[in-house]
């Protein structure tokens, strides 16, 4: 589910220069928004996926024509207006990006009612549903909760990627998952980590609030996770970084594909950091290769220990098993 999608361009540019004049070395379009990046890289990973959200205009028409190129169903709700163009700038000889985001479209009560019939529909024929990325302008920061709410209903298990109030709000109706980044769980819990450790406690307290598993990004430190029985983290393994864009959705997409195929939680986050670390490795929206994930996934090395019979929040975790 991406409910503010976009078409991102992408322009390489050999030396970015503020406010002068810069000549592209190379550009490309494709289809953005945090769930169609998780739909990309399932894809890749070889598990189908269906496409929800918003889309409108003739920028909605060609964003849909690339996502279908990837093999991946669309079930699309179409609204008035634009979709939503975001430019992304690529400073090739430093390794810089700028992003320059439009807010995209406005979505009136009968297409979000109409969204909500699609959710309630997909929900009962899914194994897992995810609900990713920002809100179109005007939409209530409630609708990941309604959303979520509907999904569980319908038997689906759900991976919340949002941030601020609609990852807040989310959260109350329970996703099964969350993967926040570290500056939205700094938010959320208004603390800031003091290292792996206090970053994986923060993990145990959103799961304390009734979310089955919670899995914090870290960059290119990996990620800290926890569940009700484990609580570790991961490092990420060392790759040359050429583009950060996707790397969290990468993340989620192993996620995803982990709880279709049943894997267990360790191996689930191998998998995510694997995808992620694979995704840097790429330069801007380009996917990266499923041989690529699996060989970075094999690297990733894993602490987890058992919560809390074993180890307590606030226990080292170096003393977990290394897996």
């Amino acid at each position: 589910m991406t409910l503010n999608p976009a078409l991102d361009r992408t322009i390489l540019v050999e030396a970015f220069r503020p406010a002068g004049l810069n000549r592209a070395a190379g550009v490309r379009l494709d289809a953005g928004g945090k769930g169609i990046n998780v739909s990309k890289v399932s894809a890749v990973l070889g598990c189908p996926s269906v496409a929800l959200g918003f889309l409108g205009g003739e920028t909605g028409r060609i964003l849909e024509r690339l996502i279908s190129g990837y093999g991946i169903r669309c079930e699309f709700t179409w609204t008035a207006g634009e979709t939503r163009t975001n430019l992304k700038i690529i400073d090739v000889s430093r390794k810089k990006e700028t992003e320059i985001n439009e807010s995209g479209l406005v979505v009136d009560p009968g297409h979000i009612a109409e969204l909500k019939e699609k959710v309630r529909d997909w929900s009962h024929r899914v194994r897992v549903m995810v609900f990713a990325g920002s809100l179109p302008q005007g939409m209530d920061s409630s609708i990941y909760a309604d959303l979520i709410q509907m999904a569980k209903q319908g038997g689906a298990a759900v991976i919340l990627d949002a941030e601020g109030d609609a990852l807040r709000l989310g959260m109350k109706a329970r996703p099964h998952l969350v993967k926040p980044n570290l500056s939205e769980v700094e938010a959320i819990l208004s603390r800031k980590p003091r290292g792996l450790r206090d970053a994986t406690e923060m993990a145990v307290q959103i799961v304390s609030r009734g979310i089955e598993t919670a899995v914090i990004s870290l960059g290119r430190r990996g990620c800290a996770f926890a569940s009700h029985e484990v609580m570790g983290w991961a490092h990420t393994p060392k790759v040359e970084v050429v583009s950060t864009v996707g790397a969290g959705d990468a993340m989620v997409a192993g996620l995803a594909v982990s709880m279709v195929e049943g894997r267990a939680l360790d191996q689930a986050i191998r998998l995510a950091v694997g995808a992620a670390a694979a995704s840097v490795a790429e330069p801007g929206t380009s996917l990266p290769s499923r041989e690529n994930i699996q060989r970075l996934s094999e690297r990733v090395k894993v602490w987890c220990a058992r919560r809390p019979a074993c180890v307590s929040a606030t226990q080292d975790l170096t003393g977990g098993e290394k897996r």
